[in-house]
């Protein structure tokens, strides 16, 4: 354990420290007396290194970072534990959902597609071809392989090939190769005109090496199911009057001869994306008119400027009896390529007649954009959750305060976050009962009665 202390001039602002392949953390300088001469403000914060060899990552939290001067390492008395390992798989690919197959199956095949590359598949011979049967037709845009964090093997001798039938393969080359430092990105350029003719459903990784190991296998791109002008699969907005049941903003940008408008999100083409000028935010919310179970949610990234991707997101479901509920919260993500779906699981038990999806933040850039956003589910057939039952556990704003309440009198384990992540307060309830004082803010209050989990956004006043 060391401890970094970080000098900055300027206004107060967030920043993450990442250490090797660790999960960041996140800090905030102070407010110093002048933006460009010292004396500067000083923040410390305890870190984890390795023996050896350590990579420090300075990273932006929020829209601007602060202002460094310079930074250093102390040695300390003080310990933490060994951080956790952050991932460069991505949590979704689509090997997640195809059949695996391979010529050297054994038990460990598995960990070839869990999106993990601290784990491996370990064929007994130097020599494997492994087939990924996907759900549909897939226009692959990139491709991930990893021979693990600390592997020398060059997975630049590995081979991929798709086929449309799983009998007539193709090699598939690629645009670009980024190396993540224990995983390589693949990029390949697609274009709607050859999309039908490019995409497969079989994709078949052959490769070659003495000792061989393999740490993970991913699959990045949209799914193409060729009907008409539609070639994304079919989901709970399909029958849903869009210009009626549907609204956003802002609402996208149009004119004589185009149209970007949040419409687009929904009309399962490629070809069309939606797009709103100078803002970095948008949200679009959706009346189902009855009410579904919702199994799981995609976003598609567009064809270009990755700048302008949503980064930071929530999906909200509307149940009459609950209100609005948050179904899921994505705070820093990266689409690998361009074209590329994302897929969520949700799972709830109980039925939601309206979705809104709030897009807090892109990737940087002053416009945002999005191709496509699907709801995945089935009619509610009104089994599931009890909705007076859920409402037992409660945390509300009043003036100053938050107040947490379970009314079958268990306990409650909370946590208050600010916007930034920073932990506020913590604790457990006084058997059933809370009021935490606060300054005027908003904030994020996570709360668990050991039965069921709760997250609210408030706005203290």
């Amino acid at each position: 354990t060391y401890e970094l202390k970080v000098y900055s001039m300027g206004s107060s602002r967030a920043l993450t420290i990442k250490v090797n392949h660790y999960q960041k953390s996140i800090i905030r300088t102070k407010d110093s007396p002048n933006w460009d001469n010292a004396p500067t403000s000083m923040v410390s914060t305890l870190i984890y290194l390795d023996k050896g060899t350590n990579t420090l990552t300075f990273g932006l939290h929020e829209d601007n970072g602060p202002n460094i001067d310079k930074f250093e390492i102390c040695t300390t008395t003080e310990e933490i534990d060994k951080p956790e390992v952050e991932k460069i798989a991505y949590s979704y690919d689509f090997t997640d959902e195809a059949e695996i197959s391979s010529t050297q199956e054994n038990s460990t095949l598995s960990l070839l597609t869990d999106n993990d590359e601290y784990t491996y598949y370990v064929p007994k011979t130097s020599n494997v071809e492994i087939v990924a049967k996907c759900q549909q037709p897939v226009l692959l845009t990139g491709f991930l392989l990893s021979a693990g964090i600390d592997s020398e093997i060059d997975v630049d001798t590995w081979k991929l090939y798709a086929s449309a039938n799983g009998s007539t393969w193709k090699e598939i080359s690629y645009d670009k190769v980024t190396d993540l430092d224990g995983a390589h990105l693949y990029e390949i350029t697609r274009y709607p005109g050859t999309a039908a003719a490019d995409a497969a459903q079989y994709y078949k990784l052959a490769a070659t090496h003495e000792n061989l190991e393999i740490a993970e296998w991913q699959l990045f791109g949209l799914p193409y199911v060729a009907s008409g002008d539609k070639n994304f699969p079919t989901d709970l907005t399909e029958n849903i009057d869009v210009h009626s049941n549907v609204s956003a903003y802002p609402i996208g940008e149009s004119g004589d001869n185009f149209s970007e408008e949040f419409y687009n999100l929904f009309d399962r083409n490629m070809n069309t994306k939606y797009y709103a000028h100078e803002a970095t935010s948008f949200y679009v919310e959706i009346d189902l008119e009855k009410p579904y179970t919702i199994e799981s949610y995609a976003i598609t990234s567009a064809h270009d400027y990755p700048d302008r991707d949503p980064r930071k997101w929530i999906l909200n479901a509307y149940n009459e009896e609950l209100g609005w509920v948050e179904l899921d919260r994505q705070t820093d993500t990266y689409f690998p390529t361009r074209y590329s779906t994302l897929k969520y699981n949700v799972n709830p038990s109980t039925g939601f007649t309206k979705i809104m999806l709030d897009v807090e933040a892109n990737n940087g850039a002053k416009d945002i954009q999005l191709l496509k956003f699907q709801i995945f589910g089935k009619e509610f057939n009104g089994a599931g959750i009890n909705a007076a039952q859920d409402k037992t556990l409660s945390i509300i704003a009043d003036q100053g305060k938050i107040i947490i309440s379970q009314t079958g009198g268990k306990p409650v384990n909370y946590t208050v976050y600010n916007l930034s992540g920073t932990v506020i307060e913590q604790g457990t309830t006084d058997v059933s009962y809370r009021e935490i004082v606060l300054n005027a803010g908003a904030y994020i209050v996570s709360a668990n009665d050991g039965s069921k989990n709760k997250i609210e956004k408030l706005i203290v006043k």
